[in-house]
């Protein structure tokens, strides 16, 4: 399906690494960029999670402890260039290069490019242009809604494709970090249908999925230039040909969520958590959609608890982060006096 990252893989070093603790997109690619764990640069997820307040903030580009290899490379006069990299938003200044920021950008009315001249280039390839692919994806009623999804999916391969190629040909720069995201998407939301064990149970999706690899695999011959003419474009490097180092590399891998722990539901049937009623939790699923997109995308990531009844938790909706104590004088609907604080958290 893929014979370019076939062809390159022959004559590359490769092999299975190990993700960061936790195996987080947000806390991966920040190690990625800083060369240190999420213990030492503080990043966990996307968001930081304020009990005093029970509400979500995004972590900015400026939120790690650590400094970004782009940052450091750029005071040693080496030019870098980034495309849709997430946790560069907003996008920060580089002394030689450029930066195209990811999908935590809320739209295109923002700053989302470092110069901002690079905005006029990017719109002009995409005046259409938004960030976040995920939200793309529609509710897979039927095949045909699946195969929408993976056409949209290849629109989101196109774009980071004619972007770093355009940045390539007018903006050369020594180290170029291109970011897809439309594989975690696909993985995230249809899993089955790329997993050899059961992607067979339906011929048209498992086609659907092998043409938007094959597309990937364009993209990735075009990007480095591997075997065609067009790679004399490839000019990473002013004064001709100096050997450039192409690396391919994932923040974490993919698989069946069987055996995956929720902690929550730990919490709920050991009776220190209370969900929302059916009513109440209609009731929020409303409020959300009267607000705008990035209140939403904050707001949506809020535990849909009854918080009078509930003494633990983990804010994150997810699996990844910190479980609280409900503590009485700390949190907004605190319940557990600070006498018991310790024997809630023994418990």
């Amino acid at each position: 399906t893929m014979p370019a990252l076939a062809s390159f893989l022959r004559a590359a070093n490769y092999g299975v690494l190990e993700s960061t603790n936790p195996p987080h997109t947000a806390a991966a690619w920040t190690s990625f960029l800083t060369g240190k764990d999420p213990g030492r640069h503080g990043i966990v997820d996307f968001v930081k999670f304020d009990p005093t307040q029970h509400r979500f903030t995004f972590h900015d580009s400026g939120a790690s402890r650590a400094e970004s290899i782009l940052t450091r490379l750029s005071k040693d006069d080496v030019s870098c260039g980034s495309i849709f990299l997430p946790r560069n938003y907003p996008p920060f200044p580089i002394k030689d290069g450029y930066i195209v920021s990811g999908f935590e950008t809320p739209n295109t009315k923002v700053k989302f490019t470092e110069p901002e001249d690079l905005r006029d280039d990017v719109l002009g390839i995409s005046p259409q242009m938004h960030f976040n692919f995920e939200d793309d994806w529609e509710e897979d009623r039927d095949d045909d809604a699946f195969g929408r999804n993976i056409d949209r999916a290849i629109l989101s391969v196109d774009l980071l494709e004619r972007i770093a190629v355009h940045c390539q040909r007018e903006r050369p720069v020594a180290l170029q970090i291109a970011y897809l995201q439309a594989t975690d998407i696909l993985f995230h939301k249809a899993w089955k249908w790329c997993d050899a064990d059961t992607a067979s149970h339906n011929a048209v999706r498992r086609e659907a999925v092998k043409n938007f690899f094959k597309r990937i695999d364009q993209m990735i011959n075009r990007v480095f230039g591997l075997h065609s003419s067009s790679s004399s474009s490839q000019r990473f490097r002013k004064g001709g040909d100096a050997r450039t180092l192409r690396i391919i590399v994932s923040d974490h891998g993919h698989g069946s969520s069987d055996g995956r722990v929720f902690i929550n539901n730990l919490l709920m049937n050991w009776g220190f958590l209370t969900p929302l009623s059916a009513f109440r939790r209609a009731s929020r699923r409303f409020s959300l959609l009267t607000m705008k997109s990035d209140e939403r995308n904050v707001r949506s990531r809020e535990l849909p608890v009854e918080w009078s009844r509930t003494k633990a938790y983990l804010a994150h909706v997810g699996i990844y982060g910190f479980v609280y104590v409900n503590l009485k004088g700390r949190e907004p609907h605190g319940i557990v006096p600070p006498e018991e604080y310790e024997s809630v958290r023994t418990r």
